[in-house]
């Protein structure tokens, strides 16, 4: 995990200081230099997991039926992000114009590579009659439709469907913003770049998670959560339908923590400093997944850095952030109005506790996970606070 995050720290920093030179910045511009720093920045981190794959050696001659199969299910599943991204971008969400537009621009190039890729892994997978195969056999119709066959495969792209969107077009708007500012030379940037970087960061990592699962890269999804309860608090987090949490959370004024305290207040570097750990502690969380991270599914344990201590890390830091960023109690009129940006607060960590529940209740069926969690109930942050008290 520290290497992974030192590895992103260092490549991302580098580029972006070479990107805003002014000869560079002058020629590319900021969509073409946002676009190399996502690139360069993603290859050495997926490197090291996809080197040993590159030279893998051919187990078995590809079957040009069975890679049109493959090629079948593949293209539908594309074709259903690129659908779902384009319906939602209609209804004003730039998020997802963002995806569209990219999308669509790379869908030649995604034409020519889609047939050698799965013409490729086909050669090297240990078991070539998998789900792909199935699926494509069945819409091909030649084989019967089984849900037992098809539903890891078909609620794994229902999961890439809905964040593969958000994901990468959060990603091109963050590093479009982030080229812009390491080019300006404005005081009290900084964090604001650190902010931006942060979200940077965690999108990345969200990206190479959703884009590169591969049983190849030992990444792949071994199970999603198939309850209704636990996919309706995840998704309700997320565009578009975070506009329905929004109704309930919205807070009564606009002011942050900085509006409240000033540089010269003794509370505002303490203050300041408690914030920059949440940021720092959540964005070292999604690292910790390195290219495994996806939403409301099962790849490996996770125990290393913030995991060790508790098993929500990136929930616990973005609601502290969220709470000491609004100060509710601030900037408002009246005692009632206080009340209501408090509770809306709540309603929100609420949503996220319960995200923390589904998702244990998912993760608890696999016997690591299930020690795993016995592990830190025992021995975490929280038990160790209980001790303290007692």
């Amino acid at each position: 995990m520290i290497r992974f995050a030192l590895s992103l720290v260092l490549c991302s920093v580098a580029l972006l200081l070479a990107l805003s030179a002014e000869p560079i910045a002058q020629v590319l511009g900021t969509q073409a230099s946002a676009l190399i720093l996502v690139l360069l920045t993603a290859a050495p981190l997926l490197l090291p997991r996809l080197m040993p794959v590159l030279r893998s050696a051919p187990l078995r001659a590809s079957d040009a039926r069975r890679v049109l199969h493959k090629c079948i299910a593949l293209s539908m599943g594309c074709l259903a992000v690129l659908v779902y991204a384009a319906l939602i971008g209609c209804l004003g969400f730039g998020t997802f114009s963002a995806f569209t537009s990219l999308a669509v621009m790379a869908l030649p190039l995604a034409v020519v590579i889609l047939p050698w890729y799965v013409h490729w892994t086909d050669q090297r997978l240990p078991d070539a009659e998998d789900d792909y195969l199935r699926l494509g056999q069945c819409l091909s119709g030649l084989r019967p439709w089984r849900w037992s066959e098809h539903s890891l495969l078909i609620r794994t792209w229902c999961v890439k469907v809905f964040f593969i969107p958000i994901m990468a077009g959060g990603l091109i708007e963050v590093s479009t913003a982030l080229v812009e500012m390491s080019r300006q030379d404005k005081p009290g940037q900084l964090i604001e770049l650190m902010f931006y970087y942060g979200l940077f960061a965690d999108l990345l990592v969200g990206n190479i998670g959703y884009f590169f699962a591969s049983k190849l890269l030992g990444n792949d999804i071994k199970s999603v959560d198939a309850t209704w309860s636990g996919w309706l608090v995840c998704i309700i987090c997320y565009v578009p339908l975070n506009g329905l949490l929004h109704l309930a959370t919205a807070q009564r004024d606009h002011f942050i923590w900085s509006d409240w305290l000033t540089p010269d207040h003794w509370l505002y570097w303490p203050w300041a400093a408690v914030l920059a750990t949440t940021w720092i502690v959540y964005w070292l969380s999604t690292t910790c997944f390195g290219i495994d991270f996806s939403n409301m599914t099962w790849r490996r344990l996770v125990d290393n850095g913030p995991y060790r201590y508790t098993k929500h890390p990136a929930f616990i830091s973005k609601n502290l952030y969220w709470w000491m960023s609004t100060v509710p109690f601030f900037g408002v009129a009246s005692g009632w109005d206080v009340c209501r940006n408090i509770l809306g607060m709540s309603i929100l960590s609420f949503a996220y506790y319960l995200r923390a529940k589904t998702e244990e209740r998912h993760l608890m069926r696999f016997p690591e996970y299930a020690a795993y969690a016995r592990r830190v109930d025992a021995n975490g942050w929280f038990a160790w606070r209980r001790r303290t008290r007692n």
